[in-house]
């Protein structure tokens, strides 16, 4: 019985290779990052807490914080828009996008998958 996890854990581990290699196809990569793009626009972005140095938003299923640099909070609230989304990872039943601003990567709930 102990090898079952293993096992599982080295299919999981398969799965996942394979999805990423077909995931860095440029057709399945481009047609991942539109999808990524369509779930951004389920992102509202809310007040900025400079204390903290976040924003709270809202997505489709829930909300949350984003840590964001007060250097550049202003600049990330008047131009975040989904055609700055590069990609987006699926994990805990969220579709998560990764959003390129500013040279920083910031990886924002978007939608709540049930």
């Amino acid at each position: 019985m102990t090898e079952l996890p293993d096992k599982i854990k080295a299919e999981k581990w398969l799965l996942d290779q394979a999805f990423q290699n077909w995931a860095s196809k440029e057709p399945a990569s481009h047609l991942l990052t539109e999808l990524a793009r369509l779930c951004a626009k389920h992102i509202s972005i809310g007040d900025y807490d400079a204390d903290g140095q976040k924003f709270s938003y809202q997505y489709s299923g829930g909300e949350g914080h984003l840590k964001v640099p007060i250097q550049i909070a202003q600049s990330f609230r008047e131009e975040f828009t989904p055609e700055n989304v590069t990609g987006m990872e699926v994990a805990n039943q969220l579709i998560k996008v990764r959003y390129e601003f500013s040279n920083q990567t910031f990886v924002i709930p978007a939608v709540k998958v049930d």
